[in-house]
């Protein structure tokens, strides 16, 4: 019985020492070039209170330089009883993508 214990012990420890071991290879992928189109992220609630919408472009897939913004868009929401709220433009930075 002891042996046998000590047999899966010491297969047990042969997996692990292959499951922990890996090979690493860096690829570059051929990617399409596109067109960048604006997105619109927003958080916004019915709480009173500072409400933020960010405007920006798409990037490439390995720009790591960070997501364009866009300025000078009029941005407003209506809501579902027809309220409207006009959001105006804050330059100042408030995230690093």
């Amino acid at each position: 019985m002891k042996k046998l214990t000590i047999f899966f012990n010491l297969i047990a420890l042969i997996g692990l020492m292959f499951s922990t071991q890996s090979c690493e290879t860096e690829i570059t992928p051929a990617l399409d070039t596109f067109e960048p189109i604006i997105t619109i992220d927003a958080w916004l609630t019915s709480m009173p209170g500072e409400q933020t919408i960010y405007i920006n472009q798409t990037a490439a897939y390995f720009d790591e330089s960070g997501y364009p913004t866009v300025s000078g868009a009029q941005v407003s929401v209506v809501d579902n009883i027809g309220n409207t709220f006009v959001f105006e433009e804050n330059m100042k930075p408030v995230r690093a993508c």
